[in-house]
């Protein structure tokens, strides 16, 4: 897996900057794109707990299991591609925060999701809320290296 999100990082090179810190504990990788709106996203595998926390965007997702550490590279290289969606569900009288959902679609056409709730999600009713999508651009430009 390593390797592979390696010589992916080293074709993306000219277009983030990349932070790396790998300890006896954990593996840490962040992505920061030189693109604007581009999608930022650090991932951090706990070694003995087999767990992730996985930020993308502006929403953090911790303590996650991993199921498959084949899914880490396929779910990088997508936010990479801009197949990332940030949706945040507000009241419509209110404007206060539902939910806040995070989509990456997979090379596949599969999707990873998660997702927070607001501290007063239980009083809002999901047909009270809508929907605001904020969608990211790709790392490197379409045809550009």
């Amino acid at each position: 897996m390593l390797a592979d999100l390696h010589a992916w990082l080293s074709e993306l090179a000219p277009h983030v900057a990349v932070e790396e810190e790998n300890t006896e504990d954990f593996w840490r990788f962040r992505i920061v794109p030189n693109a604007e709106n581009a999608c930022p996203v650090e991932l951090v595998l706990y070694r003995a707990q087999q767990v992730f926390d996985l930020a993308v965007g502006p929403e953090t997702y911790e303590e996650r299991t991993i199921e498959s550490l084949a899914l880490f590279p396929r779910l990088l290289e997508a936010i990479g591609d801009g197949r990332v969606v940030t949706s945040v569900w507000v009241s419509s009288a209110t404007g206060i925060t539902r939910s806040v959902e995070t989509v990456v679609t997979l090379d596949d056409g599969s999707v990873w999701r998660d997702e927070h709730l607001g501290p007063l999600a239980d009083a809002i009713s999901p047909q009270a809320a809508e929907k605001h999508d904020h969608a990211y651009v790709r790392y490197r430009p379409s045809g550009g290296s």
